[in-house]
């Protein structure tokens, strides 16, 4: 996954591993935090230990709901 600058836009876009377009973000730090809580949901997804780097309440609603 990575963040950039979305064309020529002041925009910034989070694209996955296949150059997917995620989404379009007005700030940089909105962007790096949905890649970061998609990287959470992958790991998860692919049975590996995750433990974010501060508390996150989204991974608690997730197991709860399961």
């Amino acid at each position: 996954m990575r963040v950039e600058h979305y064309q020529n836009t002041r925009f910034w876009a989070v694209w996955d591993a296949q150059e997917m377009l995620v989404c379009v973000c007005v700030y940089k730090r909105g962007a790096l935090e949905v890649m970061r809580r998609l990287q959470i949901v992958d790991q998860a997804q692919q049975g590996q230990n995750t433990s974010p780097v501060r508390g996150d309440r989204s991974s608690k609603v997730i197991s709860e709901r399961c």
